[in-house]
């Protein structure tokens, strides 16, 4: 046991692929072992450092059981503990949504969310794109909205997979009304509209096939391909195909 535990803190070792390893190795060992691991999973989170901890957080996340959701959740709310601790201890919570009927994890997410900073925001969103609740829109809007904000991308690719289809008329305008000039918003925008696969977004991706910008026009193409007869497949694929070129040409210029 200790050596698994020694894993979960990398085993001391320098070279950070090989110590990514064995964090893996020891996160899967727990895992493996079911719930006979949780007490000392528990103990671990409670008090061990911030990598054996937050490996302690996603073994747990693998096990799902449901005395296991009310701890995670103590040390979300605790402001005390690390911001990489809480950011994992958040993804863990994403894993337990069929434990979800009171909607005690996405309140707490919620919660924790008002206070969190970058990385304690990130984790919450990956739980998001997991947990599928529809209570989590406003909160991932405003990842978009928010100018302060650096993880509109991540919640973009987040909202197609809570599935609410209130949210493509929104999409739209933030498309045609970009909230910041950002490429990557743009770029992050087009894509969640196509994995949408809704046909109210054709109006607005179709002229995006006359972009000027290369990465626009293709990821406009991806998009458009997820929804079957918005525009002839024949159409796109000779339009990828001229981009395709066209970009080799200035890559060699």
């Amino acid at each position: 046991m200790f050596s698994a535990i020694n894993f979960l803190r990398g085993a001391g070792e320098t070279n950070r692929e090989k110590n990514l390893i064995l964090q893996m190795a020891g996160i899967e060992y727990f895992q493996n072992m079911g719930s006979a691991s949780i007490p000392t999973l528990l103990e671990i989170l409670k008090s061990g450092g911030r990598d054996e901890a937050g490996n302690a957080a996603l073994a747990i996340g693998g096990i799902r059981d449901v005395s296991l959701v009310e701890p995670l959740i103590r040390v979300l709310q605790d402001r005390t503990r690390s911001s990489h601790l809480r950011g994992q201890v958040a993804q863990s919570l994403g894993s337990f949504g069929e434990y979800q009927e009171d909607g005690r994890i996405t309140e707490a997410l919620l919660e924790a969310a008002k206070t969190a900073d970058r990385t304690v925001q990130e984790g919450i969103i990956k739980a998001f794109g997991k947990l599928n609740d529809r209570r989590a829109s406003p909160f991932l809007l405003e990842m978009i909205t928010d100018s302060r904000n650096s993880l509109y991308v991540e919640a973009l690719d987040v909202l197609p997979h809570i599935g609410d289809p209130e949210l493509v008329p929104t999409l739209i305008g933030f498309l045609k009304n970009p909230p910041s000039d950002s490429i990557g918003l743009r770029l992050a925008l087009i894509r969640a509209l196509g994995w949408f696969r809704d046909p109210r977004a054709a109006d607005v991706l179709s002229p995006l096939l006359q972009a000027d910008d290369s990465q626009i026009k293709g990821e406009t193409i991806k998009a458009l391909e997820r929804t079957p007869g918005l525009v002839s497949q024949e159409a796109l694929y000779k339009l990828f195909e001229k981009i395709t070129v066209f970009t080799e040409i200035c890559f060699y210029i």
